[in-house]
């Protein structure tokens, strides 16, 4: 309990101080400690503390916030859909997710990308678009084609073998997380065993 405790003052402390919304480093992931600290202790002042984190970060975003999943709009992403899927929040209206998914879209097919990794690069982009349409079955067609457009890259630097190190285990946990999709899981279970032995 001691270190829960340190670790609810460095929390709180970066919580006010940081200017980044982000959910690796930022409010969005310190919100995520305090929606659950509140649920294990039952103190409200947990919840409303990480409330206030998440109109401060919403205030932040604009049309040009980085759409990196360890710092920008594909993280963050996740991190709303976390909140709403685990009843931290509620959903004002259907279209919550309607700016997030054009920008990230637009990335997608648009905006150059570093690597395969998940902070920065293409998996992190993926991953908010299966985190999407794992949600109540949605099933959109824009971001069936930007995962498509993700999932076609990343095969095609399977086969050149221009995978590097570094991103293997990122790549690796997004074919599995795809695979999980319904509409992806017969086509992309082999290429994941195939990957298995490939990245060894």
């Amino acid at each position: 309990m001691k270190q829960l405790d340190k670790i609810l003052q460095t929390l709180i402390i970066n919580g006010t101080l940081t200017e980044q919304p982000g959910l690796f480093y930022g409010k969005t992931g310190i919100a995520v400690f305090f929606f659950h600290y509140a649920r294990l202790t039952g103190n409200r002042v947990f919840q409303d503390y990480a409330m206030n984190l998440i109109d401060e970060l919403q205030k932040q975003l604009t049309g040009t916030t980085s759409v990196r999943y360890d710092i920008g709009l594909a993280g963050i992403g996740v991190g709303f859909d976390y909140f709403l899927q685990n009843g931290f929040l509620e959903a004002e209206d259907d279209d919550f997710f309607e700016a997030y998914d054009a920008r990230i879209c637009r990335a997608t097919f648009y905006e150059p990308y570093s690597d395969l990794s998940l902070e920065g690069g293409l998996t992190g982009l993926g991953r908010y678009f299966i985190c999407r349409l794992r949600s109540d079955s949605l099933n959109d067609s824009k971001l069936h084609k930007a995962l498509t457009h993700i999932t076609h890259e990343i095969v095609r630097k399977i086969k050149k073998k221009t995978v590097s190190e570094k991103d293997q285990p990122d790549v690796y946990r997004f074919l599995h997380d795809l695979a999980s999709l319904p509409e992806y899981a017969e086509k992309y279970a082999n290429l994941l065993t195939q990957v298995s032995f490939i990245f060894k």
